[in-house]
C-alpha cells in the first residue's frame, strides 16, 4: 500500500522505521496510560515524535477535533510496532 499519510512518509515505508530507544520508552509509557483525555505533556510527545518520524515541522493541530491527533497516534503506533532501533 502506498497511501500518502501526514508528512512525506508513505505507509509502505513505515515498515522500515524503528523508534530510537528513548522515544520507544516514552511511547511505551504513553501507550500504557488508560485515559480518554490527553494531557499537555502527552500532546507535546505526540506532536514532536510525529514531526521527527514523518519529516515535518512541529505543528500543533487544533484541539477542537481529535481526528488529527488520533491519526498521528495510530501512525506512531505502527512505527512503535516495528520495534526499537539499536
Amino acid at each position: 500500500m502506498t497511501e500518502e499519510i501526514s508528512g512525506t512518509l508513505k505507509l509502505k515505508e513505515m515498515d522500515n522505521i524503528k523508534m530510537s530507544e528513548p522515544d520507544y520508552l516514552d511511547w511505551t509509557e504513553f501507550r500504557g496510560k488508560n485515559s480518554s483525555v490527553i494531557r499537555k505533556d502527552e500532546i507535546d510527545l505526540v506532536v514532536n515524535l510525529h514531526a521527527k518520524y514523518f519529516n515535518h515541522k512541529v505543528y500543533y493541530p487544533c484541539s477542537c477535533s481529535p481526528k488529527t491527533y488520533n491519526d498521528w497516534i495510530k501512525s506512531l503506533n505502527e512505527i512503535y510496532d516495528n520495534g526499537v532501533s539499536r
